[in-house]
């Protein structure tokens, strides 16, 4: 689990990454964020993936 300052620091560096990218004419591949654990517990839980189906299912009953 990361810190708070852990998250704030890789925003920055995002952000930078970015930047210097955009200043040197967008040249080459757009510079990826730096991946946050987040992403990693979300990438293969198949929990998630169920509930994010269900949620959609269930939004799509309402609008109709």
């Amino acid at each position: 689990m990361w810190t708070t300052e852990a998250h704030m620091l890789a925003a920055v560096l995002d952000a930078l990454h970015g930047g210097n990218w955009q200043r040197g004419g967008g040249q080459g591949k757009r510079p990826k964020p730096i991946a946050r654990p987040s992403d990693e517990l979300h990438k293969g839980n198949e929990i998630e993936r169920h509930i994010q189906r269900a949620i959609k299912r269930r939004r799509e009953r309402e609008e109709s």
